[in-house]
């Protein structure tokens, strides 16, 4: 009746709605992890407890995960299209690389929701390199200009024929999103 309607529409609405929290989650990662590295920017030994924290933090968990999804690809899947996938696809996702090589089929079907945290990873690596190298004040000039290049990035990806869903999941399609928060986290400093 009229209600399943409403309630189709209103899933559909909230569902595509999803990319606003995404970017969110982007933009307080940014935030966060920018604030950190500028507080600790001049403390000795900044850069192995900063990537020790992000490892045991992330890594374990993830990991795991991935190694059960290979396990049972292995043993359940072996012979079958699925699990085939899966052992083949999987370098991708050891890599944090997935958001790179699988966007187009989101890769593995019970990982297709990683491609985050491995923009968050790559994000992770680099980043800090950067903070730490630059001045507030160039690092605030970088974080603008990558924030405004953002739209044209993307616009650049869909002209280059990438398929829709690499525009949602390649880090440098989120980047503008990433350094919104950390040109937040310079101006509130």
């Amino acid at each position: 009746g009229s209600g399943d309607w409403l309630v189709g529409k209103l899933y559909s609405a909230a569902a595509a709605a999803g990319w606003a929290g995404v970017q969110l989650f982007f933009v307080l990662s940014g935030f966060l992890i920018t604030g950190i590295l500028l507080d600790t920017r001049h403390v000795p030994g900044r850069a192995r407890r900063f990537y020790v924290r992000r490892t045991l933090r992330i890594f374990p968990l993830y990991f795991a995960v991935l190694a059960c999804t290979v396990l049972a690809a292995i043993t359940l899947g072996s012979g079958q299209a699925w699990g085939s996938d899966v052992v083949h696809r999987q370098w991708s996702y050891w890599l944090y690389l997935s958001n790179w090589f699988n966007p187009e089929t989101h890769g593995i079907p019970l990982l297709s929701h990683v491609w985050s945290l491995a923009v968050e990873e790559q994000f992770y690596l680099l980043w800090p390199l950067i903070v730490w190298r630059l001045t507030p004040e160039r690092l605030r000039t970088l974080s603008l200009a990558l924030v405004i290049a953002g739209p044209f990035v993307r616009y650049a990806m869909h002209v280059a024929g990438l398929p829709s869903s690499a525009l949602y999941a390649h880090t440098l399609a989120r980047v503008d999103a990433l350094v919104l928060g950390a040109l937040l986290a310079i101006v509130v400093r």
